[in-house]
């Protein structure tokens, strides 16, 4: 930190400081400090890891004002060939669907003319040509009205199948598979994990207006512009926060395992965290007891927050079928 106080107008240290903040959980202030550095001196990699801080933390509006700032075309982009792979990633983000198969021909020109080999890009076409019989089919029933019908038969499988189904149909046009995901939120037949990944699909893309959502057996109405992700809820925080204190003291080789499960169960209890009458201390302490993590932390079944039982049988199930694929 010592040079970092000495040279506050330096590049590098405007870096660490943003890496610093993005790890503390400060995104924005992280984000900001990136940006500072960038402005300071450009470098590829920073730039970089600004995108990628982008994507992990769903901030579409300034990846998108980044994108068009620094590399306003295909031909600017292919001139700096480390950056195509995450701007490829960051498309579906960018540009609605039909227009992503434009960009992505304009793409493999420009780098044909930087003798650029174009595998990456050739295979994301191939899959935008699938995906574009995938929207035909969701048309068509659709007009035919037999979209319910249709949905029955393709989200068939197992819930980590399901899970699998789900992800192409985000980079379709979202007008075309918005009841797609209207019928999946209402439906009894899915875990909460996959319906709240849904939400949270609406939730960075800025969708607006109400939809039915089947939370446990209980149909609510949500107000989507009135979400926000998971890890912005202040409880959700809170529980984090303590759980970094306690694996920083007591197993901090544990933090990687420790997290996922906690947001695994975040992304099961969303949006209704209050409804679980859970406290962050009493989250944090009986997380730390279900993965037998501390002795002195021993919790009877019957002591476990229900909701928090319903979030553990949801992720045995998901990580079970994963792990048999």
């Amino acid at each position: 930190m010592h040079d970092i106080l000495e040279l506050p107008e330096n590049d590098k240290a405007f870096y660490r400081i943003g890496m610093q903040k993005l790890e503390a959980g400060k995104v924005d202030e992280g984000l900001e400090y990136l940006q500072k550095s960038l402005i300071l001196e450009w470098q590829d990699d920073v730039f970089q890891e600004l995108i990628q801080a982008t994507l992990i933390f769903a901030r579409v509006p300034l990846m998108k004002q980044l994108w068009t700032t620094y590399f306003n075309t295909v031909e600017a982009i292919a001139l700096v060939p480390n950056l195509i792979p995450i701007y490829i990633e960051c498309l579906p983000h960018l540009q609605p669907f039909k227009q992503r198969l434009l960009t992505l021909t304009a793409l493999k020109t420009a780098m044909h003319e930087q003798h650029l080999a174009t595998d990456i890009v050739d295979e994301q076409l191939d899959y935008l040509k699938d995906l574009s019989v995938l929207q035909l089919q969701i048309e068509t029933v659709s007009q035919q009205g037999k979209l319910e019908q249709w949905l029955a038969n393709y989200f068939k499988g197992d819930p980590y199948e399901q899970l699998v189904q789900l992800k192409p149909l985000y980079e379709l046009e979202s007008t075309i598979v918005r009841p797609v995901f209207e019928w999946v939120l209402k439906s009894d037949t899915f875990l909460n994990f996959i319906k709240n990944d849904v939400l949270h699909y609406f939730i960075i893309n800025g969708a607006s207006g109400q939809v039915q959502y089947n939370w446990f057996g209980q149909v609510e109405t949500l107000e989507l512009s009135e979400l926000v992700i998971s890890n912005e809820y202040p409880l959700v925080k809170e529980v984090k926060a303590k759980l970094l204190d306690y694996l920083e003291q007591d197993n901090p080789h544990m933090e990687l395992m420790v997290l996922e499960y906690f947001t695994a169960q975040t992304m099961i209890l969303f949006p209704y965290y209050e409804r679980t009458g859970l406290t962050a201390e009493m989250w944090a302490n009986q997380l730390i007891a279900m993965l037998g993590m501390d002795e002195e932390a021993e919790i009877l079944e019957q002591e476990i927050n229900p909701y928090l039982m319903r979030a553990q049988f949801e992720y045995i199930v998901m990580m079970s079928e994963e792990e048999l694929l």
